[in-house]
């Protein structure tokens, strides 16, 4: 926990936000003549205390997986719904799935994973019910939200 804390406290900015809110933004729809389709789904009120930066970031990250995955046409589904305390972010494709694009050089997976257990949650996948891949991030809810 003081990890955490320390951590937390060297970032330029760390506040509760809305998780839904937050994203609403740059995970809402899809841009003008794309050929796949995006959803943006919430329930309710998901305090979480992060960087809002690096949440954004993380979450672009995570979209730009998905947009190459299907971007010749398809769908992607972004939700932000609470489960058992956490604040829970999941984006589902429709594209091959895990394993089947051409790896990029980048390091955003990794970088995705860094800011999630920096504030205590984690990080899964796996295939979604579109038949892609899942990506979910879960992050504890701020306290007394």
């Amino acid at each position: 926990m003081e990890r955490l804390l320390a951590e937390a406290l060297d970032s330029p900015e760390v506040v509760v936000v809305d998780l839904a809110d937050s994203l609403a933004e740059c995970c809402s729809a899809s841009p003008p003549g794309a050929l796949y389709d995006l959803v943006f789904t919430k329930a309710g009120a998901v305090p979480v205390l992060v960087d809002p930066v690096g949440l954004e970031r993380a979450a672009r990250n995570l979209i730009d997986n998905a947009i190459r995955a299907v971007d010749s046409g398809g769908r992607i589904e972004v939700s932000v719904t609470e489960r058992g305390g956490e604040g829970v972010l999941e984006v589902a494709d429709s594209g091959p799935g895990f394993g089947a694009l051409t790896p990029r050089q980048g390091h955003g997976l990794v970088g995705v994973r860094r800011f999630v257990e920096r504030f205590g949650g984690e990080l899964a996948w796996g295939t979604s019910p579109l038949g892609g891949a899942l990506v979910r991030i879960s992050l504890p809810r701020a306290l007394g939200s």
